[in-house]
């Protein structure tokens, strides 16, 4: 509840000021302290701070300083980076080391003679029907 009395307290000492000088510094104290967002590590990002890292991004950028990627780039990416290698057939993402596991696996049940396998011919009377 302090918090309530406060804001009362100060918005009208505030809405009593006729000194435009003062007014100005309270609303540049204001500004200086407007969160507009959050970092990746849920660190405050304060409006003036933004504006200033898209100013100097703009100027890398112009100066062509900065290094920058296509969407495909960035996916690819972060497929590499998740060590994603594909998707199955349900659009689940498959990583490497299962892939890998699904690859040993298969490759023992060929060995063992329990794999099902099936002829071209097979396939398609399965996908198309007979």
């Amino acid at each position: 509840m302090k918090s309530e009395k406060l804001k009362i307290n100060v918005a009208q000492r505030i809405l009593g000021l006729s000194d435009d000088t003062l007014l100005e510094k309270i609303a540049n104290l204001l500004d200086e302290e407007n969160v507009v967002g959050y970092d990746a590590s849920g660190n405050v990002i304060y409006e003036k701070q933004y504006i200033e890292d898209i100013h100097s991004a703009l100027l890398e950028f112009r100066e062509g300083a900065m290094e920058t990627y296509t969407s495909e780039e960035v996916k690819r990416k972060i497929l590499d980076k998740a060590n994603i290698v594909g998707y199955d057939a349900e659009g689940k993402a498959v990583t490497h080391g299962s892939f890998m596991e699904d690859l040993d696996d298969t490759i023992q049940q060929l060995e063992n003679g329990t794999l099902e396998t099936y002829t071209t011919e097979e396939v398609k009377r399965m996908i198309f029907g007979s």
